[in-house]
């Protein structure tokens, strides 16, 4: 019998508040199949939903369905847990953009899927001046990182957005090889989740005789600094949290995620925005 576990709400939109309910969740289970409870939901973040979606898929966890009949509504609007694989069954929702499934073999789907996207991304933030390429950026970065740092060949994306916060939460998942495994695999180097984390950060690469760092230095200056929101970036029992003027890296006990989680929390912009100090 496959041990249960009580999904409970974030008590906020907070990414600070979504990781405490994540690791409430998930502290203990690692790669074990589990049955999620989902029955006292009365909404869904992104970062935990993508989770879940992640975890059902990849350790053939299960999952009972919420009692709200609103967020019943909600789980099949996002197509969870098995999410779309291409541009097709994409569509404009009133408050959501469906779980998006990425495969590498399946690279004219994948492409596709991504670019339907980036357009209903567009739309939601309007025509700020540098806003789309601002939002964009760490997108295509994060996405192309699932395929060339995890040896995985398939990954999750995930966007919500809230009218009256004007707030927008993408999350992104992989599960692979994590940030410090791939550092063993490239350098032969051991580092702990946390350390690994702070070299990605300040730009170490993970590629063999590469100029740039892991893609994740420039997205997370871009999110923080250039657009105003929240990072989050977890991988084995380390998780990263920053915002405009605050960063911390901590250690979680009892708990690890195989790969990489990334969950973002933007204010939709207002004015102008130049990612370029950020990038070059």
């Amino acid at each position: 019998m496959l041990k249960e576990v009580r999904v409970n709400n974030p008590k906020s939109d907070d990414l600070k508040d979504q990781i405490k309910a994540l690791y409430d969740t998930f502290k203990g289970i690692k790669q074990n199949p589990v049955n999620f409870r989902l029955s006292s939901c009365t909404w869904m973040h992104p970062l935990l939903t993508l989770t879940v979606c992640a975890h059902v898929r990849e350790y053939q966890s299960n999952y009972q369905q919420p009692q709200s009949e609103q967020v019943k509504r909600y789980l099949r609007d996002i197509s969870f847990p098995n999410g779309i694989e291409n541009a097709n069954q994409l569509s404009l929702l009133s408050y959501t953009i469906p779980i998006g499934f990425l495969k590498k073999a399946d690279e004219t789907s994948r492409q596709g899927l991504e670019s339907n996207f980036y357009r209903i991304i567009e739309k939601l933030t309007g025509n700020v001046a540098g806003a789309s390429n601002a939002i964009l950026y760490p997108i295509s970065e994060l996405v192309g990182n699932i395929f060339e740092h995890s040896q995985k060949n398939y990954g999750w994306i995930f966007a919500q957005h809230y009218p009256k916060k004007k707030l927008l939460d993408i999350c992104i998942i992989d599960t692979g090889r994590g940030i410090a495994g791939r550092y063993f695999d490239v350098q032969k180097q051991e580092v702990g989740d946390d350390e690994a984390i702070r070299r990605a950060f300040q730009g170490q690469s993970t590629k063999k005789m590469e100029g740039r760092g892991y893609g994740l230095s420039t997205s997370q200056l871009v999110v923080r600094k250039a657009l105003g929101g929240q990072f989050l970036l977890l991988t084995g029992n380390s998780v990263f949290l920053g915002s405009q003027g605050k960063q911390v890296i901590v250690q979680l006990p009892n708990f690890y995620w195989q790969g990489v989680i990334i969950s973002y929390q933007i204010p939709y912009p207002k004015g102008p925005i130049d990612i370029t100090p950020y990038t070059e």
